[in-house]
C-alpha cells in the first residue's frame, strides 16, 4: 500500500493466490478523497514486491519478481521497465518522478532524460544485497542505499550516489555484534 504525498492517489497490490504456484498480482489505484477505484491492472504472474508513487500519484513504480514497471497512473501505460539481479528487492521513485532505483544483488538507478529513462548508476559488490534499504531524495538528485554482506550479516555499508554524474559520493561502513545484527530494514 502506498499513498501519494498529496493524498490524491492510493495504490495497493492485491494478489490472487487461488493457484499458489502461479500467484497473479494486480495493481489497484484509488481516489484518495472518495475511495473510488480509479484503475486496476493485472500484472505479470509472480510475487509483487509492492508499489511506490510520485508525490502527485501520477506515476506508480511496481515490482513483480525481479522486474520493475513504471506505470502512468492515468492511462495504465507502461512507460518503462527494468530489472535487477535477484527478486524481492527494494525499489523507490523520487517525488518528482525524475529518478527511480532498484536494489537486489545489484543497484540500478535510472534518471529521466527528455521523455526516456536512462540508466545513471549500476553498482554491485561481492556478497552484498542492496534489497533491504533504499531511498531517493524528493528531487531525484541523490540516492542512498544500505547493503549488507550476506556472508556475515554484520558489516552493512551505506552508500550515497549523485544521480547527475552517477558518482559514488561516500560510503559509511559499520560492524555489528551478535547473531544476524545490523541487517537493514528500511531507509
Amino acid at each position: 500500500i502506498k499513498v501519494s504525498r498529496d493524498g490524491t492517489v492510493v495504490a495497493c497490490i492485491l494478489t490472487d493466490t487461488t493457484d499458489s504456484a502461479n500467484p497473479i498480482p494486480s495493481l489497484y489505484l484509488f481516489n484518495g478523497a472518495t475511495g473510488a477505484i480509479l484503475h486496476t491492472w493485472p500484472l505479470t504472474t509472480g510475487y509483487a514486491g509492492g508499489v511506490d508513487l510520485t508525490d502527485d500519484g501520477s506515476l506508480a513504480l511496481v515490482t513483480v519478481n525481479d522486474q520493475a514497471r513504471l506505470i502512468d497512473s492515468a492511462t495504465g501505460a507502461v512507460i518503462t521497465s527494468a530489472s535487477v539481479v535477484g527478486s524481492g528487492g527494494r525499489f523507490a521513485i523520487s517525488g518528482n518522478g525524475q529518478t527511480f532505483a532498484l536494489g537486489g544483488f545489484d543497484l540500478k538507478v535510472f534518471k529521466k532524460v527528455g521523455t526516456s529513462y536512462v540508466q545513471a548508476v549500476t553498482f554491485n559488490a561481492a556478497t552484498s544485497w542492496f534489497g533491504w534499504a533504499l531511498a531517493i531524495s524528493r528531487d531525484g538528485s541523490t540516492v542512498g542505499v544500505l547493503s549488507h554482506n550476506y556472508s556475515g550479516y554484520l558489516k552493512p555499508d551505506t552508500r550515497i550516489f549523485d544521480v547527475a554524474t552517477g558518482a559514488l559520493i561516500n560510503t559509511v561502513s559499520t560492524s555489528g555484534t551478535g547473531s544476524f545484527q545490523d541487517s537493514a530494514v528500511g531507509a
